[in-house]
């Protein structure tokens, strides 16, 4: 296998060598999405009670590691990063999508549908597309036709996740597309050395999509068109320091493919912490609560705003509840930008505490 295991075992998302000490039962819960819209308008979001209240209670633990929300996700997996190239999201998720492992440099080249506002072009949220999987093998075999020449190996395997294997590997520094949505794409078009002539194919591809038979089909049905890709996320398979991780609850596509390279066990994600408290054994945990991304990427703010109720009733209070009886040693909290808050049953008697909102989360934020 490609992906190489140190052996010493270390966490690297906390820094903290395995030890007898561990806590019995540790949940890391990873909220992603959980900033993003008091990011972009602090009065969007219902404020979630006991979320907030826990977390003004906790000890903050700063950042856990680098930005954003894959970033993050890789280095809780002790990823060994190239701190000058993006995280190989494209790489790892073919893994899943593919079931193919190699050491090939992938990049994502995600079919999204780009906005005109003005004299600036704002990047849709995918649900609007809803592209089929025949559409989208019908468009990789149009876009192949006349880029193919040029050495592009371009994969669709899932209507919205397309692979891009260019024939010499680029120096681009990219921007994940859930640091985009609602957003000018101007400043997050692809940097770095070879960031200009990838604007130029990125023009390229959106003049050869604008006649695509797919296309035409959709716009005379009403149907948004796939007027652009969305290059992002590209290298090769990273290898791993062990995490300490007994094992994986998620149905997010990256930390499930992170956990197979790692050889980590992975269940699906529970409906709540009853459900997880039930289930899970001794050790340290891993759970990614994913569904408040999800809702955001598809452009669904009120289903936001009812998973926020459902953090705070099917999650949070249990936690809170687990913690003072014992059922529960420790958790950590982590949000959007990998910021950690530590619990355990003695932080929650700090009832003088202030709540911590959601808005105070964001990074600079006053």
């Amino acid at each position: 296998m490609v992906a190489r295991r140190a052996r010493k075992s270390k966490h690297s998302g906390s820094n903290r060598t395995v030890s007898q000490n561990m806590p019995k039962r540790k949940l890391t819960l990873v909220l992603p999405g959980l900033v993003a819209v008091a990011e972009a308008d602090p009065e969007a979001a219902n404020p979630p009670a006991a979320l907030e209240r826990m977390l003004g209670r906790a000890d903050p633990m700063g950042s856990m590691g680098p930005d954003g929300t894959e970033a993050c996700l890789f280095h809780l997996f002790g990823a060994e990063l190239d701190p000058r190239g993006d995280p190989p999201v494209a790489a790892v998720t073919r893994v899943h999508d593919m079931g193919v492992v190699d050491n090939s440099w992938w990049m994502r080249a995600d079919p999204v549908h780009l906005v005109p506002h003005g004299d600036r072009l704002l990047l849709a949220d995918r649900g609007q597309l809803q592209l089929s999987q025949d559409e989208a093998d019908r468009l990789v075999e149009e876009i192949l036709a006349v880029f193919g020449e040029d050495g592009w190996v371009l994969r669709a395997p899932t209507p919205d996740r397309w692979y891009l294997r260019p024939r010499e590997i680029p120096d681009l520094e990219t921007t994940p597309p859930t640091q985009v949505i609602g957003a000018d794409i101007e400043p997050f078009l692809p940097g770095g050395r070879d960031g200009k002539r990838w604007h130029t194919v990125m023009n390229e591809v959106q003049i050869l999509l604008h006649t695509a038979e797919v296309n035409v089909e959709r716009e005379a049905r009403g149907m948004p068109t796939v007027n652009s890709l969305w290059f992002w996320g590209g290298g090769q398979l990273p290898g791993f320091h062990n995490a300490d991780w007994t094992c994986l609850w998620s149905n997010e596509i990256l930390t499930t493919a992170l956990a197979r390279l790692t050889e980590l066990t992975v269940v699906p994600r529970p409906i709540s912490a009853a459900q997880w408290l039930a289930q899970a054994p001794e050790g340290n945990h891993l759970l990614v609560l994913d569904q408040g991304l999800d809702e955001l990427l598809n452009g669904r703010i009120e289903r936001w705003r009812d998973f926020l109720d459902t953090l705070d009733a099917d999650w949070i209070a249990p936690l809170d509840t687990a913690l003072r009886a014992g059922d529960l040693d420790e958790l950590e909290i982590l949000t959007d930008h990998c910021q950690g808050f530590r619990l355990t049953a003695r932080h929650l008697r700090r009832w003088w505490r202030r709540r911590v909102r959601l808005e105070h989360l964001v990074p600079n934020a006053s």
